[in-house]
C-alpha cells in the first residue's frame, strides 16, 4: 500500500524488483500466509453447507465484509482532508483494511462460483 501511495509522488522511486522484498513485507510474511490458511478453512466451510444455508450464510457474510469496508472508507472520505501529515499512516492503515476486505469477498464470490458450478456438473451428471 505505502508503494502505491508514495508512487504517485515519484514512480522511479517506487518500482518493485521481483523477488526482492522490503524489511516490513517479510516481518508480515508469516502473519499473512497464516491469515491466508485462515481464510482458506473458511472459505472450505463454505462448500459443506446445505444448499438452503448457503445462500443465506453467503450473503450475511458479503453484506457483513461491505458495511465493513464502508464503515472505514467513509472515516477515510470525512477525515482526508483534515488529518495533518501525522495521520497518513492511520489513513494507509484503513485502507489496508478495506482493501484486505475487497480480497475476501472477491474470494467468497470465487466460491460462490466454484460451487454453483459444481452443482451444476452433478445436475448435468444425473440427467438422463
Amino acid at each position: 500500500m505505502e508503494r502505491r501511495m508514495s508512487g504517485m509522488h515519484d514512480a522511479d522511486e517506487t518500482q518493485e524488483m521481483p523477488g526482492v522484498h522490503s524489511s516490513q513485507e517479510t516481518q508480515e510474511m508469516p502473519r499473512m500466509q497464516s491469515a491466508s490458511q485462515n481464510e482458506q478453512d473458511y472459505l472450505n466451510n463454505y462448500l459443506q453447507l446445505p444448499d438452503e444455508q448457503f445462500v443465506q450464510t453467503f450473503a450475511h457474510d458479503v453484506r457483513a465484509k461491505l458495511g465493513l469496508m464502508a464503515g472505514y472508507l467513509s472515516i477515510l472520505d470525512q477525515d482526508l482532508a483534515a488529518l495533518p501529515d501525522a495521520d497518513i499512516d492511520e489513513l494507509r492503515n484503513y485502507s489496508a483494511i478495506a482493501l484486505q476486505q475487497v480480497d475476501v469477498i472477491n474470494r467468497l464470490f470465487d466460491v460462490a462460483l466454484e460451487y454453483d458450478r459444481i452443482r451444476r456438473e452433478s445436475d448435468d451428471s444425473t440427467t438422463p
